[in-house]
């Protein structure tokens, strides 16, 4: 059995007074933790997935990354955030 490994999931605090959509440097508030990704790998072929986020720092503006792409990402709480994963990309066996 394949597995896709997730390895590093990035994420960011958009709207936050940013000039230019790849400006990151210039956000306000608190900084932005991951602590914890669930789950931490899937199988490679199988359905898309919702992924968890657990961390501090969120806001209703922040965006999930996998590898450069966006996910659809929904806010929870300032420690929470959901991640939709498209079978698109857990189709082949990767690290992301």
């Amino acid at each position: 059995m394949k597995l896709v490994c997730i390895l590093l999931i990035t994420f960011v605090a958009l709207g936050c007074g940013c000039g230019s959509m790849h400006n990151y440097n210039t956000m306000t508030g608190p900084p932005v933790q991951m602590s914890q990704i669930v789950p931490n790998s899937v199988s490679a072929g199988t359905a898309g997935f919702m992924l968890t986020v657990n961390g501090s720092g969120f806001s209703g503006n922040s965006v999930v990354f996998w590898n450069s792409a966006t996910l659809g990402t929904r806010f929870i709480s300032g420690n929470q955030l959901i991640a939709v994963v498209p079978q698109s990309e857990v189709a082949m066996a990767t690290n992301a």
